[in-house]
């Protein structure tokens, strides 16, 4: 499933794996989860967070979740230290704990890091190679961004948010309220398909907003 578990982080590919949230699971509610592009393969991945009695707490909680047929392993991801007693628990109760869960798109770049800050599980999105090496990004107008945005739908057609994330070198929180707004515009529009991936696709009204867009740009360079 996962490219490789390194022991402090697992690794996923951008273009197999979508980030689904707020999906319940035996009576479980799971914020974030891994949905598999291919197949029916579902990753729950769930905070850990607090002293040793609240882990405890935390992972007892949710010792059902690979009880759903859709479920084929759970992650989580955790803060601070656990010791023998969480890491036994924890296994007896299917889940594989980590420190962080990155999503790596083409030659090995993360483009997306799943960590816990406090009690909730955050998403940090950079671009970077594996080893650390930070790539730069220059701040550009809202208009260029979603520019970027449409024409990449234009070119390559439906497409999740994770590759659109990667494509536009967006953070990932920002790039979903832009696609908000977008859907609101009638610019985009959204398709799901059995596995519960969301897609989406540029329309024609997006297509003549990108022609002004485009023109726009030309007459300020």
């Amino acid at each position: 499933m996962a490219v490789e578990n390194n022991v402090k982080g697992f690794v996923f590919g951008h273009n197999e794996w979508e980030l689904k949230f707020n999906r319940s699971f035996n009576d479980n509610n799971v914020s974030v989860c891994l949905i598999s592009n291919s197949n029916d393969n579902i990753i729950p991945i769930i905070p850990i967070y607090g002293n040793i009695a609240q882990k405890i707490s935390i992972i007892k909680s949710y010792r059902f979740l690979n009880k759903d047929l859709r479920v084929k392993r759970t992650i989580g991801i955790y803060s601070g230290a656990v010791d023998n007693t969480i890491k036994e628990l924890a296994s007896i109760n299917g889940i594989d704990l980590t420190k962080h869960v990155d999503i790596i798109g083409p030659e090995e770049k993360i483009i997306m890091v799943l960590k816990v800050y406090n009690s909730s599980l955050v998403i940090d999105n950079i671009n970077s190679n594996r080893d650390g090496n930070i790539v730069k990004k220059n701040k550009r107008s809202r208009n260029n961004i979603v520019m970027s945005m449409l024409e990449s739908l234009e070119e390559h057609g439906d497409m999740n948010i994770t590759r659109i994330v990667y494509a536009c070198n967006l953070n990932y929180q920002y790039c979903s309220g832009i696609i908000e707004d977008l859907i609101k515009k009638k610019f985009i529009e959204v398709s799901e398909n059995s596995n519960s991936i969301i897609k989406y696709k540029i329309t024609a009204l997006g297509t003549n907003y990108l022609k002004k867009l485009r023109d726009i740009n030309n007459n300020d360079l």
